[in-house]
């Protein structure tokens, strides 16, 4: 007895059922003037950086920049926190990060920016993503 074979073709075409790509992984980052707590003791002044991963994949976060209103960067190459830079922000979980809030306005003020100056803080994951904070006014 002989059987007749029929091979089966599958044509496969975008947005036919294809699946959706998962989206990139994304970090929340807030930017916030604060005081860091030792004991009975508060720090001086700090520009906070805290910086959230709401996704369920671990995201690798590589850098944390002030961006400034005429579009230059200011980079913190040793950005005191919780972890060194680069490092991962587990899922659900967040990252402080900080530095002296004067150390920033001293270097505002050597850019000739006189009086209050609104920035935001850039952080940067290892797929080289982009992810802006709210603003603060700094220079009072």
């Amino acid at each position: 007895m002989t059987q007749n074979f029929q091979p089966t073709i599958n044509i496969h075409t975008a947005g036919a059922g294809a699946a959706t790509p998962p989206p990139d992984p994304s970090l929340r980052v807030k930017l916030a003037i604060a005081f860091l707590t030792y004991g009975p003791e508060l720090s001086d002044e700090m520009l906070l950086f805290k910086v959230a991963n709401p996704g369920d994949k671990p995201v690798q976060l590589t850098s944390i920049r002030v961006l400034l209103k005429s579009g230059e960067s200011m980079v913190f190459p040793y950005l005191q926190g919780q972890r060194p830079l680069p490092c991962f922000v587990d899922p659900y979980t967040s990252l402080n990060f900080w530095v002296k809030l004067s150390d920033v306005e001293e270097s505002i003020r050597r850019r000739n920016y006189t009086g209050a100056a609104k920035i935001h803080a850039v952080a940067t994951d290892a797929l080289n993503n982009e992810h802006v904070s709210n603003s603060v006014e700094v220079g009072h």
